[in-house]
């Protein structure tokens, strides 16, 4: 009897861990953890938020996943290998609207909307 147990304890580990081996192989095995609200990281570096400058070109530069598309207003871009992104962008005087948004190959998203004003120096 003891002996039956096992056997059937070792087929079943065994057609289990077919199952689980032929589930990963198509796709559908562990699942790919969900980022939390269906959000991606997104941090944008530069500007800061409610920053003043005197120069009517800047950078918005910042951080999210490798190779996530990235939107600066009309601009797109996409991160680096290491989720870095950069570009430059010409003001308008007075108060500038940025929305930085970045998304993933699986839908999700993030978006930071930021406000910088541009002040002529006086000469």
């Amino acid at each position: 009897m003891r002996n039956l147990i096992i056997a059937v304890i070792v087929i079943v580990l065994i057609a289990g861990g077919y199952y689980y081996w032929m589930r990963v192989k198509s796709g559908t095995g562990s699942p790919t953890p969900t980022p939390a609200n269906n959000q991606i990281t997104l941090d944008v570096t530069s500007p800061i938020d409610g920053a003043t400058v005197s120069s009517p070109s800047i950078t918005v530069s910042g951080k999210t996943l490798p190779g996530a598309d990235v939107f600066v207003n009309d601009t797109e871009l996409t991160a680096d290998a290491n989720g870095n992104f950069s570009t430059q962008l010409t003001l308008d005087e007075g108060d500038n609207q940025i929305t930085v948004s970045a998304n993933d190959n699986n839908g999700f998203s993030s978006e930071q909307d930021l406000t910088v004003t541009y002040e002529v120096p006086n000469q």
